[in-house]
């Protein structure tokens, strides 16, 4: 009879500690979560819009590594800036630059012949070619 009552009493304290487990990861990752801005920012579209002209197609540049993350970078940045549209290339006039990694720049630039025109935020700059 004693078996019989610590078993389901076993599986009531065992299902509420991990409830209590789960709730507290999902508290935890609320209030540390990080903000998700996709594509450019719109402060930055407005200054780009009027440097690059309407009817111009844009190349684009990453460092990153994840063909998947490189492809959702690419996919936020031409949804901000249509019109436009991005290729994933860098032979045009001018370049959409996404670097997550400041020292990746320079060499870059130096590789592709592009210099800086303008800093757009949230790690995208439009380049030019030289």
């Amino acid at each position: 009879m004693r078996g019989l009552v610590l078993i389901p009493l076993a599986m009531i304290a065992f299902a509420i500690v991990s409830s209590v487990t789960l709730l507290s990861d999902e508290i935890f990752r609320y209030v540390h979560r990080t903000p998700n801005i996709v594509g450019i920012p719109d402060t930055a579209t407005m200054s780009l819009r009027s440097i690059v002209p309407k009817d111009e197609t844009l190349g684009f540049i990453s460092d990153g590594s994840d063909p998947g993350a490189v492809g959702r970078r690419l996919y936020g940045a031409t949804y901000s800036l249509i019109p436009l549209v991005i290729d994933n290339t860098t032979n045009h006039r001018f370049v959409i630059g996404d670097f997550r990694n400041k020292a990746s720049i320079p060499l870059a630039l130096s590789r592709h012949r592009l210099y800086i025109v303008k800093n757009l935020g949230n790690g995208f700059l439009l380049l030019a070619a030289q």
